[in-house]
């Protein structure tokens, strides 16, 4: 019987070294595995912020894409008025050309009409080829030719 428990004692330690290093593997096991998760939990951190900046930065060029799209608009607007001007001021040069040519025959007809009896200061008769009578005073000049 000594010899049936020396055995069974031997076996046991056997079987408690085997249970130690069974454990010390499974301690090692979930140190290497608590390791991994901290790892794992920081390259989860490190994603999320840069997400979190992605979200920012992309918030950031919506807004500066509104601000192009409302300064296009602005630009839209002002040229649209600057040409509403520039066809304003083509009108009104036209209408001016018009009444410079308008005033340019009327000149025209006094003109010859005083030539016709163009005198000088006293009253006396000019020749009908000159200048005063041709309608060629001193300060009158046409701005067109009248046709």
């Amino acid at each position: 019987m000594a010899d049936h428990s020396a055995k069974a004692a031997r076996d046991m330690g056997v079987l408690i070294d085997a249970a130690v290093h069974r454990v010390d593997s499974g301690v090692r096991q979930v140190a290497d595995s608590r390791a991994k998760f901290a790892e794992v939990r920081h390259s989860v951190e490190e994603v999320n912020d840069l997400l979190r900046r992605i979200v920012a930065s992309s918030d950031q060029q919506n807004r500066e894409i509104e601000q192009i799209h409302k300064l296009n608009l602005a630009m839209e607007q002002a040229t649209a008025h600057h040409t509403d001007l520039a066809a304003e001021s083509a009108a009104a040069a036209e209408s001016m050309s018009r009444h410079a040519e308008e005033l340019n025959r009327v000149v025209a007809d006094l003109v010859a009409v005083v030539g016709q009896g163009a005198r000088d200061g006293n009253g006396s008769a000019l020749p009908r080829g000159s200048a005063a009578a041709q309608g060629r005073m001193i300060g009158y000049t046409p701005l067109r030719q009248p046709t």
